[in-house]
C-alpha cells in the first residue's frame, strides 16, 4: 500500500512537472493554440480531462505541435481510454 501511494505522488508530482514545463514552452505557439493549450493545461491539472480533450483538439486546428499531442494522450489515459 505504502508502495502504491509513494506511486501516486511521484506520478502527480510529474504531471505537474510535466504541465509547468508545457505552459513554459507554449510561448513559441501560434497564440490562439497555445491559449487552448494552456486551458487543456489547466483542465487536465484539475481532472476534467474530457474538457482537457476538447481543448486540445481545438487547439490542433490552429496548430499541430507534439506538446498538444502528448498531452492530449495523457488526456486520453487518464479520462480511460
Amino acid at each position: 500500500m505504502k508502495l502504491f501511494k509513494l506511486f501516486i505522488k511521484v506520478e502527480l508530482f510529474l504531471l505537474f512537472i510535466l504541465s509547468f514545463a508545457s505552459i513554459a514552452f507554449a510561448q513559441d505557439m501560434n497564440p490562439s493554440a497555445a491559449e487552448l493549450y494552456n486551458q487543456g493545461n489547466k483542465y487536465l491539472r484539475d481532472g476534467e480531462y474530457q474538457n482537457a480533450i476538447d481543448d486540445y483538439n481545438k487547439a490542433l486546428n490552429f496548430q499541430e505541435d507534439f506538446r498538444i499531442y502528448y498531452q492530449r494522450g495523457v488526456a486520453f489515459i487518464k479520462n480511460g481510454n
